[in-house]
């Protein structure tokens, strides 16, 4: 909801399934009451990291879209209590919010806390790369637009997305996205990051996203 509404022209460019919030684990029972209390549902729901799935009573569940995201599809909001990626198990990306990771900003008249640059950025590229198994591209279009427009604010520095990446050993799990991002549209990714998080994914995970990425180009020509 962030992104669609603060970096698109449209809102409708950036379609999506559910509102994912953050909210801090000592909170965790607090919001879910609060949700039972004005008639939402709890769905699915997975333990390590937290999240859940919430929906109003009357949603229906039926899926109207597989291809596309349908504006009848049914809608959750997601709760998480970490920002962390399952890659697979004991695979984690880790991403800890920490002061200054996150700023305020406005919408339908109300104040709420979102995620600033380079957090962003590591979030986008850590969660596009752990699904990419699906709307690849859409993620992926996401964190070029992103990058693009908060490098041209001035508020994006990369060094600064490496060394959140760095600091948990998650670098190499962002790697796909930002590979992706950089073969989309060159000069969106800075070199010395890219090239660090290359080599923190090791040669097996470079393999498949630079044959991956030969296949995208194969099938679009």
């Amino acid at each position: 909801m962030h992104t669609a509404r603060r970096y698109y022209p449209e809102p409708g460019a950036r379609p999506m399934g559910d509102i994912d919030l953050f909210i801090q684990p000592e909170s965790r029972r607090a919001a879910e009451r609060a949700l039972a209390r004005a008639g939402w549902r709890s769905g699915e729901r997975q333990r390590r990291p937290y999240k859940c799935d919430w929906q109003r009573p009357e949603v229906d569940t039926r899926i109207r879209g597989l291809d596309v995201v349908h504006t009848w599809d049914p809608w959750s909001v997601e709760l998480h209590t970490s920002l962390d990626r399952i890659f697979a198990p004991g695979r984690i990306a880790r991403l800890p919010l920490r002061t200054g990771d996150d700023e305020p900003w406005t919408v339908a008249g109300r104040t709420v806390r979102v995620l600033a640059p380079p957090m962003l950025i590591a979030h986008l590229a850590t969660h596009a790369s752990e699904e990419s198994h699906k709307a690849r591209l859409l993620r992926v279009v996401e964190l070029v637009i992103v990058a693009r427009e908060e490098t041209a604010r001035g508020r994006l520095v990369w060094r600064d997305v490496s060394a959140r990446l760095s600091a948990t050993d998650s670098a190499g799990f962002a790697y796909p996205a930002l590979a992706f991002a950089e073969y989309l549209v060159p000069g969106t990714v800075d070199p010395t990051v890219l090239a660090a998080c290359a080599a923190a994914a090791g040669p097996r995970v470079r393999a498949l996203v630079e044959a991956d990425t030969c296949l995208l180009y194969t099938s679009d020509a």
